[in-house]
């Protein structure tokens, strides 16, 4: 059985002048995203635009650790508004627990995973 949960999390490090786009958030639990996997911490997230039209997600460990990157599409914020919190949305999945999107305090563009 399929569940959607939702984790949301204060901490906007960026203000959304800046190009980047910038959050901490902490996962209680370990994460798929894309090919690779998130062990439980404290992240901080970076939106990364480069020349590409995908949008990639840079997934950083607070304590040190290896940084996973993702390529993720733009989609807009459920209610069309600025985020009022940062959020990262999951599937779980049997046991696993697979990243599917992203809003950031703020913004009005989200980020979902394949």
């Amino acid at each position: 059985m399929n569940v959607l949960s939702v984790l949301a999390f204060a901490g906007l490090l960026a203000p959304p002048q800046s190009t980047h786009q910038v959050a901490k958030v902490i996962v209680p639990y370990e994460l798929h995203v894309a090919d690779s996997t998130l062990p439980e911490g404290e992240y901080v997230i970076q939106v990364l635009h480069t020349n590409s039209d995908i949008p990639q997600i840079l997934f950083q460990p607070v304590r040190g650790g290896r940084q996973i990157l993702a390529n993720a599409g733009s989609i807009p914020a459920p209610d069309g508004a600025p985020a009022r919190a940062t959020v990262v949305a999951f599937e779980r999945r049997g046991n696993a627990f697979q990243l599917k999107k992203i809003w950031i305090e703020g913004w009005t563009t989200g980020y979902e995973f394949r």
